[in-house]
């Protein structure tokens, strides 16, 4: 069974990463597996590309970024 945990962020250049590393070091247990999906919510600082390229580095989960084109909030 997986745990979906979404995380919504506007403008967070400068604590994405410590945020997403902290998920990533949860230890589930019961079996339990997790992905993080990541709404960037049009954010107008470097969030987004920081967010794609964590995505794309993660190996030891599953780590979705989504880009909103206008903010909603």
């Amino acid at each position: 069974m997986m745990l979906s945990i979404i995380v919504p962020a506007y403008n967070e250049e400068r604590t994405i990463v410590k945020i997403l590393d902290k998920i990533k070091d949860v230890k589930l247990t019961g079996g339990l597996s997790k992905e993080i999906l990541v709404i960037n919510d049009a954010s107008s600082d470097n969030t987004g590309s920081i967010i794609d390229k964590y995505a794309e580095e993660s190996k030891t989960i599953f780590v979705r970024s989504f880009h909103h084109k206008k903010n909603k909030g």
